[in-house]
Parts: structure tokens; sequence; C-alpha cells
């Protein structure tokens, strides 16, 4: 048997064998919420695609916009995945990883399951074996196209679909063609148009994907936006019209983010990750151009040097992103001893709220943001923060932050200081903090995203 052939052999086993493992556990009836409540299918492609090696960002956002549709209980859900017949069978892993989800009917076509793992497995056979290099090439490209078209034509309904969609809802990627929803309401949640009005801080693919996501959005869809400068942005640059235009905020979870007044607990988690027990300025972002970074880093080290500042440090939290060489170049050109400023990498979400609580104040100076979650997240943990005053941080802030100019490095040196040396002001700016994070939460953007709904289905 070629080599091809046993791996479309494989293929088929492990499509029979795992059919059954695939399925989360419990059980999934198809459950109506009740008379009058909206049928909502909900794509969570992201969240397969994502939940191994990415659960940050958008992701949490996605994830916690669903879970809280499912606790405001005033829609029946249908979860579906509409980005490819892989990711369909990534949703299904991730699902077995929440059990609060686990009721929820997931839609799927099983034959376009089976053939994604036979093709698929054909196509990750190995092929490094001479003997097999003659039907490697010929049968490679013949399976690739094969896959391809199986993904973009599967039909991903199936008989649980036998009741109308009223919502058809993608919370991250394009709509899909209008057949494969029906005759449903189509909502598309956009987070900001960043690479379209900023593609000097995006590479060529964000831009790509960008473009997508609003070419798939028509007239007649609804869209929503995660802030006012989004909706603005959204509306001017596509000419929509602002009454299929919806804001609905974004949230922090009380779960993970909130004051942490315990200091040993502080210093155990600063200890994992290198940070010493002396007073540090923090910065979560990932690390990009966009961020601006490099100037939050130039301040600090003009502040510590011009006022012979001996023991505070800068904590930097983030993935690595792109073009993140100036960040480091700053670093190094700051006059401070490198140990003066820690770059922890990714941290997991149960150490954050102690890094946060740690800090004596949470910079951002970025240039752009469709929101700026970090923002919130800091202010929940009772941080005082000082933020950029461009696109939509000051609708998140409030008056609770520092608001600054993201080019005045001066002005972020002067806010820095004044931090560092008043503990009044910290303490006032603490207690801002979390009066204003109380104004947002994830229930907030259930209840406005279902208000959305309402719209479309009410006529």
């Amino acid at each position: 048997m070629t080599g091809y052939g046993q791996g479309l052999a494989t293929g088929r086993r492990v499509y029979d064998e795992g059919r059954q493992a695939e399925e989360p556990s419990g059980t999934r009836p198809d459950r109506l919420a009740g008379e009058g409540f909206p049928r909502v299918s909900y794509d969570i492609s992201l969240l397969g695609r994502w939940h191994v090696n990415n659960r940050t960002g958008i992701f949490r956002v996605v994830e916690e916009t669903l879970i809280a549709l499912v606790e405001q209980n005033e829609c029946d859900l249908v979860l579906t995945s509409t980005a490819s017949v892989r990711a369909a069978r990534q949703c299904l892993e991730y699902l077995r990883t929440v059990p609060s989800l686990a009721h929820l009917p997931f839609v799927r076509s099983e034959s376009a399951l089976r053939v994604s793992a036979i093709l698929q497995t054909g196509l990750d056979y190995p092929r490094v074996s001479s003997e097999h290099s003659i039907p490697v090439k010929v049968f490679h490209k013949p399976l690739w196209w094969a896959a391809k078209l199986n993904q973009r034509y599967a039909d991903w309904r199936d008989a649980r679909t036998s009741r109308r969609l009223d919502i058809f809802h993608s919370p991250f990627y394009p709509l899909p063609r209008p057949r494969r929803t029906g005759g449903a309401q189509r909502y598309l949640t956009v987070y900001d148009l960043i690479p379209l009005r900023f593609p000097q801080f995006c590479g060529v693919g964000a831009v790509n994907d960008h473009t997508s996501i609003l070419q798939s959005l028509r007239p007649s869809d609804w869209a929503i936006c995660i802030s006012q400068a989004t909706k603005d942005d959204l509306c001017a640059y596509t000419s929509r019209d602002p009454a299929r235009t919806f804001v609905v905020p974004l949230a922090a979870s009380r779960d993970v983010f909130h004051p942490v007044g315990d200091a040993a607990t502080i210093r155990t988690v600063a200890q994992r990750y290198g940070i010493p027990d002396a007073p540090y300025i923090l910065s979560l972002n990932t690390l990009e151009p966009r961020k601006n970074i490099d100037l939050a880093i130039r301040s600090f080290s003009q502040m510590v040097r011009q006022e012979g500042i001996k023991e505070l440090h800068f904590v930097l939290v983030g993935y690595r992103g792109w073009m993140y060489d100036k960040i480091f170049e700053a670093i190094g050109q700051s006059g401070l001893s490198p140990d003066r400023f820690i770059v922890t990498g990714y941290v997991p979400d149960q150490d954050l709220a102690a890094i946060y609580g740690g800090a004596i104040s949470f910079v951002f100076p970025s240039f752009y943001e469709g929101f700026g979650l970090p923002v919130l997240e800091a202010m929940q943990c009772g941080t005082p923060v000082l933020s950029s005053n461009t696109s939509s941080l000051p609708e998140v802030a409030g008056d609770a932050a520092i608001l600054l100019d993201p080019h005045d490095a001066d002005g972020w040196s002067q806010g820095m200081l004044d931090l560092y040396r008043s503990a009044d002001l910290r303490a006032s700016m603490s207690a801002r903090s979390r009066e204003r994070a109380s104004c947002f939460s994830w229930k907030r953007t259930a209840q406005e995203t279902l208000n959305a709904y309402r719209v479309a289905t009410a006529g």
C-alpha cells in the first residue's frame, strides 16, 4: 500500500475510533429556552482553534460572552463552527473542557467531519521514505484541494436545525455565505479597524484578514462593536448605517481580576517571575509597535535617572508579537542596569491579579485600541492607571485614570513620578479605579447583546 493509502486508511480508523471520544461529556439536549426566545446560532470556531495556545484577548471575550449568554437564559443557543471542518473538530475538543457549555447542542455535519479526518490524516502522513516519493507527489495536491473544497462547501447544518434559526452570530470570523445561514438575521462582532486604519502597525496577514471580515458584512447584516470608537470607525470606513450597528462594551472577569490584599501571596507570585521584592511599575501588552511600549521604557528611564531613584523596577508582561526589537533596544539604551527591567513573557490567568496588585501603577501607552481590556483589568484589581487618551481608552477609563498623549514622553515620566511619590494619590486612584470597573460586567455585555438581537427579531 502506498504512503497515502496507509494515511487514508489511518484516517478512517482515527475517525471511527475517535468519534465517541470527540463528543464532550454529558448529554446535549436540544434545549428550548422558552416561548418567544430567539434561537441563536453562535459560531465558536475561534474557541476551537485557539483554546490550546492562545487563551488571551479575543478568546477570553468570545468565551466570557458565550458563558454570560448561557447564564442569562434568554435565548435558545445552538453552537456551531463555520470556519472549517477541522475547526469543528477542534471545537468538540474545546467543549469537553467547559462543563458549563456541555448541555448546548453543537451542530456539525458528521459526513464532513469524516471526510476531514480521512483527508487530513492523508495530508499529514510522513513524506520521507524514498520508496513512497512518487505517490506523495502524485496524491498530495489532489488531497490538498479536496480538503479545501470539503471545508468550503460542507453543510454545517444537520437535523437539529429543523427549527428555524432567528440569529446567526459570528464573534470573530467572517460571516459565511447567506445560503449557509438560511433566513437568520446575521450579526458580526467587530473589535477594531486598526489593520485598515493603521496598517503600519500590522502585518499583511492582519490587513487581509480584516478586509475579509468586513467584506462579509452586508448592508442588511448587523454589527456589534466593542466601543463607540470602533463603531465610529466602522461606519466611517464602510458607510454602514449606524442604526444597524450596536455598541456592546466588554468586561474583565471578576474571578480572575480582583484586588489581592495578601502581601505574602503577591510576593510569592512575583518571585515566580523573577520580580524582586521592591516597588515596580507594570505594563501588560502584546509586544508589538502599536502598544508604544518603548516610549514607556524611555519615560521610566528618564524619570529614574533624573530623580536618582534606586529601587524602582519596570515589569513587562506579555507575548512577543512582531517587530518587538525597539522594546529591547529601548532597554539597552536606557542607561540603567538591565536588571531594572523584568520581561516575564506570558503569565497565566491565576497569577495576573497578584501581578497587577503588586504594582504601584499600571502604564498603557498604546497608540490605538478597539477597547483596551488591560486598562479595565488593572482598574478592577485596584491598580492606579496611566493610559493613552486616544481611541476607545477614555471610554473605558473615564475619570479614574491619568490620560496622556501617547507621544508625550515627558508627560508619562511626570505621571509615573507623581504616583511613585504620593501614596495618597495612589490610594485615591485605586478607589476610583475599582468604582469605575464596577460599571462593566459580562452580565451587562450579555444583556446588551440580547438587546441587539431583539432589535432584529422585533420586526
